[in-house]
């Protein structure tokens, strides 16, 4: 059977709504499902960029290959004019020449870039641009208010307090069906709904991250290959982060304890799985690791990026445009050297050079954020408050999914500071998990239920 949603699979009786352990266990590690898979037992995904064949004996996925593109040595400054010539064309052959156009847009320079990229390729259109954060003192918020004024655009605000998480949250899942993600997904749903006010087609500054290494593990990664002294402890760092694995060197161990992370517990673990998500390892003797990487970050489509194109269209209806994922603009990216994508731990250098071309050089060069809520003593609370519910003892005994042990470590008592954020996403983990179950294994994807 084949649906475009699996609550459609799970309404028509015939496939038993039981939990993928694996996959949820992955996903208490590392926020994002396994490729191909999802949180039900027996239902796989179809990812981005693949092909399916059926017969009566078997089933094939294939997916379409990342380009695989000699690197090309550039002199200086050359780069940034090609990929500006591309970044142009690409956003010529997404225009909708509509009368109005939405940009969703963060103080980053992918959507600030994109934005003015839009403005120019649709000359005749009424921009709208639509921000999401917490407050007037988000960052996110007035960087995306000075671009907007920059470019003249129709500016549109969605504040997002953790009382409104009570609906959000779980109608969130409920459209994704996999609970990928953070706090991130419920800003989405709710600045699609704004959207949906104004616009038909919504505009993602996506796919520059994973072309031209704007991840946090890709200077990391960047600099182990040049100083390859470096790379353990980069790689201790880095697995301490996803799972809370130990260290192995006595530098490593300081550094953690330095970034305040000494102390974070592991994630909630799944009964009867035993595995865990492998270290995070660099291939040193790869002549280009960063490259190697990024195809393998792009294909991770089906994580964030596909999770805003789920939710865009399932809540708004609008048609969702990601012009950074053009083809000629992958492969020209693929071609580029890893000293073209990282200046010391700055991510995506010469695209920055090419936005200069269009926004000014201190929106162009502003650092790289994630956009979330504010992590506070109340949105701390607000965690506590809703653990009380969703992951109590009782609720994760009833349940079965979870060791209750590795619950109780995560909900241990904080004292006066708020949670520290890797530890705050752990617990939004087994929460999220918890409602996905509600509304999957208990409802059979039929509705959600505010909290």
């Amino acid at each position: 059977m084949f649906a475009n949603r699996y609550k459609i699979l799970l309404g028509t009786g015939l496939v038993a709504p039981a939990p993928d352990v694996e996959a949820i266990s992955t996903y208490q590690h590392t926020g994002w499902v396994t490729r191909g898979k999802t949180f039900v037992h027996g239902i796989h995904s179809v990812p981005s960029g693949s092909v399916v064949r059926l017969s009566a004996e078997e089933s094939d996925c294939r997916t379409y290959p990342i380009p695989d593109q000699p690197v090309v040595r550039r002199a200086r400054g050359v780069a940034a004019g090609e990929i500006h010539t591309l970044s142009e064309s690409a956003a010529q052959r997404f225009a909708t020449h509509e009368e109005r156009i939405g940009i969703a847009l963060s103080s980053g320079v992918d959507s600030s870039y994109l934005a003015a990229l839009v403005k120019n390729a649709n000359p005749g259109s009424e921009l709208h641009t639509f921000s999401v954060g917490y407050g007037r003192s988000d960052p996110e918020l007035q960087g995306a208010e000075e671009t907007a004024r920059l470019l003249g655009t129709r500016h549109h605000t969605t504040v997002v307090t953790p009382e409104h998480l009570k609906s959000l949250w779980p109608e969130a899942i409920w459209h994704l069906e996999d609970p990928v993600g953070r706090d991130q997904y419920p800003c989405v749903l709710a600045l699609s709904r704004d959207a949906a006010s104004h616009v038909r087609t919504l505009y993602f500054g996506n796919g520059s991250d994973s072309s031209y290494g704007g991840l946090a593990v890709h200077p990391h990664l960047y600099w182990s290959k040049k100083m390859p002294v470096i790379a353990s402890w980069c790689e201790d760092y880095l697995s301490w982060l996803r799972s809370s694995d130990d260290p192995r060197g006595v530098v490593s161990s300081a550094l953690i304890n330095l970034l305040g992370a000494a102390s974070m517990p592991r994630p909630a673990s799944i009964v009867g799985v035993n595995k865990q998500p492998t270290r995070v390892q660099f291939d040193l003797a790869d002549d280009h690791p960063l490259r190697t990487q990024l195809a393998k970050d792009i294909l991770t489509f089906d994580g964030h990026a596909g999770m805003k194109h789920r939710l865009v269209n399932s809540v708004s209806g609008c048609t969702v445009r990601m012009p950074f994922y053009d083809e000629p603009m992958v492969r020209h990216a693929f071609s580029l050297g890893d000293e073209d994508k990282i200046r010391w731990f700055e991510g995506k250098h010469e695209l920055r050079r090419a936005a200069k071309a269009c926004i000014p050089s201190r929106i162009a060069e502003r650092p790289k954020r994630i956009q979330h809520l504010r992590y506070d003593e109340t949105f701390s609370s607000f965690i506590d408050e809703l653990a009380d519910v969703a992951a109590s003892r009782e609720v994760i005994v009833n349940r079965g999914l979870f060791n209750p042990d590795s619950v109780a470590r995560l909900r241990r008592h904080r004292g006066a500071k708020p949670y520290h954020s890797k530890h705050l996403y752990r617990l939004w983990y087994v929460i999220a998990t918890e409602l996905w179950a509600r509304t999957f294994i208990d409802n059979k994807g039929a509705t959600w239920t505010p909290l």
